[in-house]
């Protein structure tokens, strides 16, 4: 042992999931030099007889019982989801067409759905990576043990005596002996990896951009802050607009001022001092307002639905006032399919927060049915909504359906005034949901962007209150001195494309393409079944944006399989990725082009 450097300690790497920490117990020290090499070969291998991956990740929450419950993690998601953006959906019907636009909603849910289970694959693969690098660190002084020691000496027979027969063969020296219990170790991991049970989102926390550095490198890291960055901060803004333009024109503080800009700047104060708290606090901390915001959420629905159903059945000019009864809506005009397009996909976007989510909840092994729940739900939602409203008021259809019920006026006049402000009011105090949650994840994502590695050390620290008010504060004093978003949102919205399809595609890829030459998930090597655990070297990392691509055609081309994990699904493969990276690609060069030539009055 005169080369081998002995540290008295563990390892300082902290213990991941599926590796146990030991307490460090001091070696011996009062014995005879022939017998001190066994005793510390004996203490070595006791220190570590527990150290192995093929301990499976853990998929409850690291709260314990206090993660989120199946129906907690389905109301934040829906808060994640839906936002405000919903309420333009009647009005995009009505431009597109009945029939095409629920078409368009059902093809952008699905496959928000299908990229949602790609972006959980990316996270369990990336997971395992990382558990697997922890594993190879704690072995090394195992390894650099066994070669101290010369063939046939008594220590080095002590050494592999120890350990159990089926792991380890006494044959011909050590030199042997530990290339078999390195081929040993190796396939024991690796076995172990290849039961898609293992590979699962663990108790680790990714941010999407820390995704992006693992699987893409840091142009693919770069590229996604930016248009991460640039998305939520515009919807961020957006929101505290709407919240404060809302309650300006429909709650005047005349008492204060006859100006509708200075009531709005005191309504855009009342929103930060609600919003900023909250985004500075963590998920589990926002239970109650978040599942009650929810709760009223699904009223609002109620309530818009139930009055219109009324209104259309009724079919006369008293239900709201203006109207003429029921106006009829096209069922097919695609010439203005750019505008129902990213409505349709704003409205099913929050892959940019699946690891928060993911992470919070109790039992990951239902991440996949309760994301999907909440889309069938949102999308049946959105779907009534937009096909009754839009029939109803036809070419009369605001770009934010609510205010419409201004002239609601059905009924008793109690009942009207009641639901008439639920429905106008409503949306806008909403808007309280959905900033805090938009803001955590902008946050988390700029300080994984900036500290690399040490975010997670960073966020559980103090800094991570600069990072939330980093997140949070620039949008509303933006929204202090300019209050009219139309365009601005218009256009940062088509970035929803790459969020929400592209991104979650080109990571499953990348993910696909690492598990299967590091982890040895799926046989997809040209016959000989060798791993390469050298990692991206050279010019490999300079093609880690395409090459999950090229990975994803040769796996098409010549009918392989590739690795599977515990949230696989059948609508998540290669080809559908491939799909899923032109549509997000072709969608955002569309609809941004079209909105261009509809601002310069061309379309």
């Amino acid at each position: 042992l005169r080369n081998f450097r002995w540290h008295g300690r563990r390892s300082a790497v902290k213990p991941g999931p599926g590796l146990r920490a030991v307490a460090p117990m001091a070696p011996p020290r009062s014995q005879s030099s022939a017998s001190t090499m066994g005793s510390w070969v004996s203490w070595w291998l006791d220190m570590h007889a527990g150290d192995s991956f093929e301990d499976a990740p853990s998929v409850l929450s690291s709260d314990g019982a206090g993660g989120f419950s199946f129906f907690v993690a389905a109301c934040f998601t829906v808060n994640y989801v839906v936002g405000t953006g919903f309420l333009a959906l009647p009005w995009a019907f009505n431009e597109a067409g009945l029939v095409l636009s629920a078409l368009v909603l059902v093809a952008f849910g699905i496959a928000a759905d299908v990229s949602k289970n790609m972006m959980l694959e990316a996270i369990a693969v990336v997971d395992a990576l990382e558990r697997q690098d922890l594993s190879r660190r704690s072995l090394t002084p195992r390894r650099s043990l066994a070669r101290a020691l010369k063939p046939d000496s008594p220590d080095a027979k002590d050494l592999f005596a120890a350990e159990s027969p089926d792991r380890v063969l006494w044959r011909d020296g050590v030199a042997e002996q530990t290339a078999l219990l390195r081929r040993s170790e190796d396939a024991g991991r690796r076995s172990s990896l290849a039961r898609p049970s293992n590979l699962v989102v663990g108790d680790r926390r990714f941010e999407v951009t820390e995704l992006c550095a693992a699987l893409l490198g840091r142009r693919g890291k770069d590229f996604y802050a930016f248009t991460n960055g640039a998305y939520l901060y515009g919807a961020l803004w957006a929101y505290g607009s709407v919240f404060a333009n809302a309650l300006a024109a429909h709650v005047k503080l005349s008492f204060i001022s006859e100006q509708e800009g200075v009531s709005y700047l005191i309504y855009l104060a009342a929103y930060a001092a609600c919003v900023v708290p909250l985004s500075c606090m963590e998920l589990h901390e926002q239970v109650v307002t978040q599942v009650s915001l929810a709760a009223l959420r699904g009223v609002l629905v109620v309530a818009m639905v139930g009055t219109v159903i009324n209104a259309t059945v009724a079919d006369d000019d008293e239900s709201f006032d203006g109207t003429d009864g029921v106006q009829g809506a096209p069922l097919f005009r695609p010439e203005h399919l750019f505008k129902m397009a990213p409505i349709a996909a704003y409205a099913n976007i929050f892959h940019h927060s699946i690891p928060n989510l993911a992470h919070t909840m109790k039992d990951r092994t239902q991440l996949v049915p309760m994301f999907a729940s909440v889309f069938v739900f949102c999308n049946v939602a959105y779907g009534v909504i937009g096909v009754l409203v839009a029939n109803y008021f036809g070419d009369d259809t605001l770009a934010s359906a609510n205010i419409n019920w201004v002239d609601y006026s059905a009924g008793s006049a109690a009942w009207t005034d009641v639901v008439s402000y639920f429905v106008v009011i409503f949306p806008a105090m909403d808007v309280l949901s959905v900033f805090p949650l938009c803001a955590i994840t902008l946050g988390n994502n700029l300080c994984a962007a900036c500290h690399g590695d040490r975010a997670q050390e960073v966020l559980e620290g103090p800094r991570k209150l600069s990072w939330r008010l980093a997140a949070a504060l620039p949008p509303l004093v933006g929204a202090c001195f300019v209050s009219d978003l139309g365009i601005i949102t218009d256009f940062s919205g088509t970035l929803g494309f790459l969020i929400g399809f592209f991104f979650p595609a080109l990571l499953y890829l990348a993910a696909m393409r690492r598990a299967s030459s590091e982890l040895n998930v799926s046989k997809l090597a040209t016959g000989s079944g060798r791993l390469s655990h050298e990692g991206q070297q050279g010019s490999e990392r300079e093609s880690l944006l395409w090459a999950p691509v090229v990975y994803a055609v040769e796996v098409v081309l010549n009918g392989r399989e590739w690795p599977k994990t515990a949230h696989s699904t059948r609508m998540a493969n290669p080809l559908s990725a491939l799909v899923m990276i032109a549509f997000g690609v072709l969608g955002l060069a569309s609809v941004f082009m079209c909105l261009v030539l509809d601002t310069a009055g061309a379309l």
